[in-house]
């Protein structure tokens, strides 16, 4: 009985050992890409702003993937938290820099410069707020993960501006894809979104 108890704990662990592999080993992949592939398109035109919002939204995804790999190889938990907010900047990022992409692929990013603006304002209060217990209160344990967010109370108000900006996005790349004819243009809403 005692035997099989801590082999089943053994066999346990060593799941629990690959799954956290793969979930760290998941968002290494995911920075380096992000970080390539944005500069990549970026040093393509520099001065574009096409080119310039989609380098910012990569390097979102990829200080996202970074601080999540450094916070589950912290030490001790107040330096997970610390990594934690840190990732919370980045993803804060996110919404904005997607829907401004967005925008300036579909070229409707001047006549609606004023919403850009405002995502971009209510963005920064989350940037701000991502440092403070009021978006990520504490760290713990979840599941194989060693250290995850336990939310403040701002974190609901987030994950809503997050969940509607994203969706739109991602509603206007279809709607376009939909509506156009081009081919190639067609491939590259696919390509992106």
């Amino acid at each position: 009985g005692g035997q099989r108890a801590c082999s089943r704990y053994d066999e346990l662990a060593q799941t629990m050992d690959f799954l956290l592999f793969n979930y760290i080993f998941t968002h290494i992949v995911i920075a380096a890409l992000s970080m390539s592939i944005g500069v990549a398109v970026f040093l393509k035109n520099p001065r574009s702003p096409l080119q310039r919002s989609f380098l910012l939204y990569n390097t979102a995804i990829a200080w996202w993937g970074f601080f999540t790999v450094l916070m589950e190889f912290s030490r001790t938990p107040r330096v997970a938290l610390l990594m934690d907010r840190l990732s919370l900047f980045g993803i804060s990022f996110l919404p904005a820099s997607l829907l401004h992409f967005t925008l300036e692929f579909l070229g409707t990013a001047r006549p609606l410069r004023w919403l850009v603006v405002c995502l971009y304002l209510i963005t920064g209060t989350f940037s701000v707020l991502s440092f403070t217990p009021l978006m990520a209160e504490s760290i713990g344990r979840k599941g194989f993960i060693p250290f995850f967010t336990n939310p403040g109370v701002a974190y609901a108000a987030f994950v809503g501006f997050f969940s509607i900006v994203m969706t739109v996005a991602c509603t206007m790349a279809c709607l376009a894809w939909l509506r156009t004819r081009d081919a190639v243009r067609r491939r590259g809403i696919l390509l992106f979104f």
